[in-house]
């Protein structure tokens, strides 16, 4: 069978379209095991983008410092997200009690609060080993204009 005219272009088309999505698609999953696999944790790549809005000299010396507090911070978010699925465990059951609710949400603050507050205590660490100069330039991220726009 031999098809021609329009149909063929056509077909022709869907086959090279077909070719480049199956070609996409390979790269994206050849590229993730090569990287060793998997999407990064939502806090990883947090911590990349966060990484990523100081200035280029600072970087090595925020990076030391979250290795140096690496178990701290990751027992803190384990705490928040056990304390998530907590929440989602109620929010599950039929007979939803609101002030045990109200209770897991408060729970969750906490251990939300206590992230931040190591987070905070991580670049205050680091921002005192900066020289000015450099502290500086990241200054802008921490304008008040900046949240308000």
């Amino acid at each position: 069978m031999t098809i021609t005219g329009k149909w063929a272009a056509a077909l022709l088309v869907a086959l090279f379209l077909s070719l480049g999505a199956n070609l996409f698609l390979g790269g994206l999953f050849a590229g993730g095991a090569l990287r060793g696999g998997g999407e990064q944790p939502r806090q990883a790549r947090a911590l990349a983008t966060f990484l990523r809005s100081l200035p280029e000299e600072a970087r090595p010396v925020l990076r030391e410092h979250f290795r140096e507090r690496r178990p701290e911070l990751r027992a803190k978010i384990m705490a928040v997200a056990e304390a998530r699925g907590q929440v989602a465990d109620l929010l599950a059951r039929e007979d939803l009690d609101r002030a045990r609710l109200d209770a897991a949400f408060v729970e969750l603050r906490a251990r939300t609060a206590a992230v931040q507050t190591l987070l905070h205590e991580i670049v205050a660490e680091a921002m005192v080993d900066l020289p000015p100069e450099v502290r500086a330039k990241w200054q802008p991220r921490w304008s008040p204009e900046r949240w308000l726009k």
